[in-house]
């Protein structure tokens, strides 16, 4: 599985992390004590510490043995799933190639392709508005779908300008503009690329370990969700995990195939939990009859069938309230 090491590229400043004093261009190798190859071990290991005080975190430069640790505070950390990741609301920007403000890749049929766009044009402004950098750019771009714009380029030390008019997608639940087209960047350096390969052995060892954190995690969330440390507001029904696998996907195949492992994990626990109508319940009448000696009499097993068909109902009914209040809001 080809990965990528988790080197932070820039910390924001007056974030989390820069009061932590994190320092730019050091590696991750572990968070509260969990060891991490790539970003993916990073951000669940961050997630686990929702609720907590404070989280370690040990970094080194690429070229030293040196470990540094730090301790970032995080009782005013401020992280909602749906609009952002756990990292950048840390303050911690993963290291990316630099990106340039040029025309790399141009799609067939695109609308960039169709108003005349070419690999090699220098962006220079979306409608009257200086765009110095390809963030920029797409930025522009994303909020006029279906709204014709006039992008000015440099092709050959000429100034060009030409109408695009976006096509319309729908991404994280919203529509934005589209015109199908790649920056030019560098290539990632070789010593941040790491291929993640196991044997039969080692690759049951492995599942088996990754299987038990998002089983340790599940029931963190949970217990911190009955605590209070978390609030329900963080639950997602049907269009969350539909917009979760969506952008898992868009990350690649083996990203989808994790999320769908988390959601199975997840469902398996859930179907554990002590509530009559799951099998958690029904277990729970099979260990009460094993230490009383008789079965659980009608009239308790009806109550307890009612009260665990309200408490999912409820949470339904949450995790759909937030999806609308995400989606509308």
């Amino acid at each position: 599985v080809p990965s990528i090491k988790p080197l932070i590229g820039n910390v924001i400043p007056n974030s989390i992390a820069a009061q932590a004093k994190l320092i730019n261009d050091t590696e991750i190798i572990s968070v509260a004590g969990n060891a991490t190859r790539n970003w993916q071990e990073v951000n669940l290991a961050l997630i686990g510490q929702i609720g907590n005080e404070e989280i370690e975190i040990k970094t080194k430069k690429s070229d030293s043995l040196y470990v540094s640790t730090f301790m970032l505070d995080i009782r005013q950390w401020q992280f909602s799933p749906d609009k952002t990741s756990a990292l950048t609301s840390l303050g911690i920007i993963p290291f990316r190639p630099k990106v340039y403000n040029e025309l790399s890749i141009i799609g067939d049929e695109s609308p960039a392709a169709l108003a005349g766009l070419q690999v090699g044009d220098k962006l220079i402004s979306v409608s009257g508005v200086k765009t110095n950098d390809w963030l920029s750019f797409a930025k522009e771009i994303k909020r006029f779908p279906g709204q014709e714009v006039l992008i000015t380029i440099s092709r050959n030390n000429q100034t060009i300008s030409l109408p695009v008019t976006p096509d319309s997608v729908k991404r994280s639940g919203s529509v934005i503009g589209y015109i199908g087209v790649a920056p030019k960047a560098d290539v990632w350096p070789e010593e941040f690329l790491i291929e993640l390969s196991y044997g039969p052995i080692e690759a049951i060892k492995e599942s088996a370990q990754r299987t038990w954190n998002l089983t340790s995690l599940t029931f963190s969330m949970i217990g911190k969700l009955i605590t209070g440390d978390v609030s329900v507001k963080n639950l997602s029904g049907p269009i969350g995990i539909a917009q979760g696998a969506g952008n898992s996907a868009g990350h690649g195949f083996v990203y989808f195939l994790g999320f769908l492992a988390l959601i199975s994990i997840n469902l398996g626990i859930i179907n554990l939990l002590p509530l009559p109508v799951l099998d958690g319940g029904h277990l729970l009448y099979y260990l009460i009859e094993l230490f009383t000696g008789k079965e659980v009499s009608v009239k308790v097993q009806e109550a307890g069938f009612k009260f665990g068909a309200l408490a999912l109902l409820m949470l339904m009914a949450i995790g759909l309230f937030n999806d609308f209040s995400r989606v509308l809001g």
